[in-house]
């Protein structure tokens, strides 16, 4: 590093010359435009210049990395406003003598912003000498060196997309999308000489502070948008000559991997990932955002209180028609407190979706004006989110604080109007106007509302999981867990009437449901769960997520979450009023009047049967019915319930709320399902208090189909019947063929058989070179079954085979692997931008389900597609073959059905599994679609010629054929066209259509094998075509991981699995492995882990 003296000569020296020749404009704010990518100088913000050269490939030696350990660094998107990273060196010089920090904040900077920058490292004086770097004895290292403040001022140069690199149009952060040129993703950015450099493993130096690496801590103040931090290496004497000509990389060009640091700003409601860009939360600001919305974020529960009395949740529709400047939209917004109660609180949330700039249809922040009964409401806070990526469309979430003399029984009218300078149109589809309702005749409730929009999509091919895909909101405070009676969560959403009700999720603290919100008033998707089993004493935690079914879940903008929790009272109330201003909720299947005479009971028998009649009620002459007050019920209503968890080991298509909850009847009153009699059905009712199921007396009829009970209280009753009975069977080792009464049933061990008859059966178990094995299981008794293989005679060498814990379950892994080759072979792999150890061919396991990106470089060989997305199921091996003349065109195309919408389909034969409509991108002019109609794998050939198209699948007249698929060893999963079949060969598949198709067979230990076919159909035989594979065996060891405390992220090849410890990770490559363990407050890192053939390599991490 250049020695104090030196420097401040050289600094001093570029004032001099910034006095005599700048002009006063050069440092103005954003008042310099970069003439070039390179060849240029550039001014530092602290002072100096410097020059970029940039004449070879200087992407491979400086990284960005949070751990000195990991020179190679890694890819970082953090919403924290301060940290610590590291620039590293892995060159073949060993060194930098000078490091430069870019810092790019999108869009407008505020006038407050300011940004902390503190560099330490080492420093000494260039050496003369080509590539020769430093000896110990002149390093010195030094604490601090830049430390300064950093402003608005500071950012000299004009917005730009692009950073300088070794060629045009470089990407500033990692996965920016330069092909689009998107004015979202234009930065302000400075240089900053930190005046330190990087010391590298080929410095030959030991005992460097942080390994040489130069530590780089930041911290902002009002940094509101999106910021991305770049590396750039100044060396006196190089290769390159003097000057900058490294940079850190974002694209995957070097072999080393891609490394980079983001901040998401403070505006986001919603974390938009790492695309840049976000949403916003605030009192009442708007402005442009950019970046994906599809990553989910929180929600703002800092709305919380305590009271005698309820919390009333009313969704009212919002217009159809959307709102464009000069027409305003109104909604109807009714208020029914019961008498003798006031409103304490009220506040409105108005939901915004689909806001876009009239004149460009790029998705737009704007500032509506309100109006409720004709008075002026300004908002107390706003939040925005982006509905997609890049322009998408925004969503927002207005709060309304109305004071509660506004709030007087009767219909009042919201009005909602874009002013003449936002030129901007969007929809309204719903507002909420939640009331706290005061009665000092009623229990004590605590409430907690959870606000904000934030926009969620899990799209596995995409690269979002249901986890990333996740809105959180977390209710700090405490709940009196032992004193509770009852706990209601609410759950508001918004969604497209097609993208929303099949693939969501809702989780609080350890407990989930699958699918609860369903669609209320058009757009709006609400759940109502009874939470009490699973509410804690502190920090609640509820997670709202889009959930993929097949590869995609629903696209969802989460707006509100509001947890009431109620101590004392009856039973049936759970301190919440849920209504809207649909005709008919569709939890609402029936209402009844009790009309007791003036003795208060029935004079004659009342009937009632539900309008979709699965239900009816018969109370009888004389019966009284009272709530808890004892005071006669005149009326009831009856709700499906589709909240609550079936009685374990049974099936429960409905449940009924028969309300008020409270009621007791004094005679029993008959009540009867109707079509759902079997043998084996019982009504149960829920004892809230308990969070249980209790069986209650049934009478089956079987000729009418009725079943009926007799109980005496109200409250939520459902039919549950047994499940099909199942057979769970495991040996050691796995991959047996399983075959049940002699037939085989095309599965392997471990797996499940059901539905399985009751009584005996024979139960007989093959896998090559291992003795048979055969048993009798009697069903319903016996519920699985394990079989310890022995190998067959002479060969005992087999044992080895086995594992010391077999696996017993299936499915019970998350990962997968990938089956590399290249032509010509010995290229080194890279997987999502990390540089493997390994070279082609090679066969990858431990990775996380889901779209991963390979790539191979050879020296001295060029690829035309060196990189490929692969996508990867687990317990399954991908094949993925890059030749070197490989070279396709790819286009977008857009695809639509209007048969086969919500079904899945592939592209080409391979995976991942999407839905329809859906935009995609074809290799190649001549493509095929293949649909899974549920029953059959029906494939359609498609001709794009130019990108940008529709193409409209219609089904044609498809013939089934008779495929056979064969393969030694036996055992083998087969996939057709990506799609998992879940049957094993050699099996015959006879629901497959004619026309072009991909066959993939994959086996635990064994290469995958696949093969295009053209299938068609000869009415003469049962199968049309005959498949055999002959798989290679490679060999392979296992891994268990394991960390104290446990329940730790594990990653593998820099990338999380998706498994936590303890977990064995089988049929490991041999080899060596960088294993990582991430846990609450800490990681740990483990270099040169090694799996050795046929045994059980074991690390264990302290975390403590």
């Amino acid at each position: 590093m250049r020695r104090a003296g030196w420097r401040e000569t050289i600094i001093v020296f570029a004032l001099l010359v910034g006095l005599i020749a700048a002009p006063a404009a050069a440092a103005d704010f954003g008042g310099i435009t970069l003439p070039d990518y390179k060849h240029i100088d550039i001014t530092m913000a602290n002072g100096g210049d410097n020059y970029i050269k940039f004449d070879g490939g200087g992407l491979n030696a400086l990284h960005i990395t949070t751990d000195p350990s990991e020179r190679y660094g890694q890819v970082t998107e953090t919403s924290s406003q301060s940290g610590t990273f590291y620039f590293s060196d892995t060159g073949g010089r060993g060194f930098f003598d000078d490091l430069i920090l870019m810092v790019a904040v999108q869009g407008e900077v505020p006038d407050d912003f300011k940004l902390h920058v503190k560099a330490s490292g080492y420093q000494w004086t260039p050496t003369p000498v080509l590539n020769q770097p430093p000896a110990m004895e002149e390093i010195a290292y030094s604490e601090g060196f830049t430390d300064r403040v950093f402003t608005r001022e500071d950012f000299i140069y004009a917005p730009q997309t692009w950073k300088p690199c070794r060629e045009a149009n470089y990407p500033i952060y990692y996965g920016q999308d330069m092909s689009r040129n998107n004015p979202e993703d234009r930065f302000h950015i400075m240089f900053i000489d930190l005046g330190v450099g990087a010391l590298g493993p080929n410095s030959f130096l030991d005992g460097l502070t942080d390994d040489g690496c130069a530590k780089i801590e930041y911290s902002f103040e009002n940094m509101e948008t999106f910021a991305a931090f770049n590396a750039y290496g100044w060396c006196n004497q190089s290769n390159q000559g003097r000057g900058i000509s490294w940079s850190n990389d974002l694209t995957g060009f070097a072999e080393t991997g891609v490394s980079g640091y983001s901040v998401q700003g403070t505006r986001s409601s919603g974390d938009t990932g790492g695309s840049g860009g976000g949403g916003s939360s605030s009192g009442s600001s708007a402005g442009s955002s950019g970046g994906s919305g599809i990553r989910g974020g929180t929600l703002n529960a800092s709305t919380t209180g305590s009271i005698n009395g309820t919390l009333h949740a009313f969704t009212a529709s919002g217009p159809t028609e959307p709102l464009t400047v000069g027409s305003p939209s109104t909604i109807r917004i009714p208020v029914a407190v019961p008498e003798g109660a006031t409103v304490d609180r009220g506040l409105l949330y108005v939901y915004v979706s689909n806001a876009t700039e009239a004149k460009t249809g790029a998705g737009t922040e704007f500032e509506p004006v309100f109006g409720f009964d004709g008075k002026p409401v300004t908002p107390a806070a706003a939040s925005w989110d982006r509905q997609g990526t890049g322009t998408a469309s925004m969503a927002g979430t207005f709060t309304l604080e109305l004071p509660p003399e506004m709030l007087a029984n009767g219909d009042h009218t919201l009005t909602v109007q874009a002013d003449g300078e936002s030129k901007v149109t969007c929809r309204i589809p719903a507002a909420l106007l939640v009331l706290v309702v005061s009665d000092p005749a009623m229990p004590r409730i605590d409430y907690r509302i959870g606000e904000g929009c934030d926009d969620v999509l899990a799209d596995l091919w995409e690269g979002t999981t249901e986890e990333d895909a996740a809105t959180k909101t977390t209710f700090d405070g405490t709940i009196d867990r032992d004193r509770a009676s009852a706990a209601r969560l609410y759950i508001v959403s918004t969604a497209e009437s097609d993208r929303g009700g099949i693939g969501n999720r809702v989780v609080l603290n350890t407990w989930d449901w699958l699918n609860p919100l369903q669609e209320g008033p058009a757009g709006v998707w609400t759940a109502a769960l009874d939470v009490l089993p699973f509410i804690k004493a502190s920090e609640n935690i509820v997670e709202v997520q889009s959930y993929p079914v097949g590869t995609a879940g629903d696209h969802l903008q989460n707006r509100n979450a509001i947890l009431v929790v109620r101590y004392g009272g009856e039973e049936g109330s759970s301190g919440i009023e849920i209504s809207s201003d649909t005709v008919t909720a569709k939890e609402d299947i029936g209402s009844f009047v009790l009309p007791h005479n003036t003795a208060g009971v029935l004079e004659e028998e009342l009937g009632y049967r539900t309008g979709d009649e699965t239900l009816s009620l018969i109370f009888p002459k004389g019966c009284r019915v009272i709530n808890g007050t004892a005071a006669a019920v005149t009326s009831g209503m009856i709700r499906a319930v589709t909240d609550l968890p079936p009685v374990p080991g049974t099936a429960m298509e409905r449940a009924y709320r028969i309300g008020p909850e409270n009621a007791t009847a004094s005679l029993p009153f008959v009540m009867t399902a109707h079509g759902k009699a079997t043998p084996d059905a019982v009504w149960y009712r829920y004892d809230a208090a308990g969070a249980a199921w209790q069986q209650v007396a049934t009478t089956i009829n079987l000729t009418n189909g009725t079943v009926t009970a007799y109980p005496e209280r109200f409250g939520i009753y459902g039919v549950a019947t047994p499940l099909p009975a199942t057979l769970t069977v495991s040996s050691n080792p796995a991959g047996a063929r399983i075959h049940l009464d002699d037939t085989y049933l095309g599965k392997v061990t471990p797996a499940t058989i059901s539905p399985i008859g009751p009584g005996d059966h024979t139960l007989h178990l093959e896998l090559e070179q291992f003795a048979p094995y055969e048993a009798t299981v009697t069903v319903p008794d016996d519920t699985a079954l394990f079989a310890d293989l022995p190998p067959a005679d002479g060969y005992t060498v087999l044992n080895r085979l086995k594992f010391g814990d077999p696996q017993t379950e299936p499915e019970q892994d998350r990962t997968g692997g990938i089956y590399i080759t290249s032509q010509p072979s010995g290229a080194t792999i890279s997987i999502d931008g990390k540089k493997m150890a390994f070279t082609t061919p090679h066969v990858a396991l431990g990775i996380r389900e889901g779209s991963h990106t390979v790539q191979v470089v050879k020296e001295g060989q060029s690829f035309n597609t060196p990189t490929k997305t692969v996508w990867v199921e687990r317990d399954c091996i991908t094949p993925v073959l890059i030749e070197t003349h490989e070279q396709t065109i790819v286009r977008k195309v857009s695809l639509s059905s209007d048969d086969y919408v919500g079904k899945g389909c592939t592209v080409n034969g391979k995976g991942p599994v999407f839905r329809l409509p859906r935009t995609i991108e074809v290799a190649g002019g001549n493509s095929f679609i293949t649909v899974n109609d549920g029953d059959r794998y029906l494939s359609h050939r498609i001709t794009v010629t130019e990108t940008g198209e529709t193409v409209t699948i219609t089904p044609g007249d498809a013939t089934c054929c008779g495929l056979l698929v064969e393969s030694s060893p036996a055992g083998a999963e087969i996939l057709v066209d990506g799609f998992r079949t879940g049957l094993c060969t050699p099996y015959l598949i006879r629901n497959i259509s004619d026309g072009p198709h991909v066959v993939t067979v994959t086996r635990q230990g064994y290469l995958p094998a696949e093969q295009e076919i053209l299938l068609t159909d000869d009415p003469k035989t049962e199968t049309d075509k005959h498949l055999t594979f002959r798989l290679e065996a490679y060999p392979y060891g296992s891994l268990n991981v394991t960390s104290e405390p446990a329940g730790a992220q594990i990653y593998l090849y820099n990338k999380n699995t998706g498994e936590v410890t303890p977990h064995t990770f089988r049929y490991m490559s041999i080899g060596t492995y960088e294993v990582k363990v991430v846990g609450n407050a800490t990681f740990k890192t483990a270099d040169g882990v090694t799996v050795r053939p046929y045994e059980m390599t074991e690390r264990a991490f302290n975390l403590v």
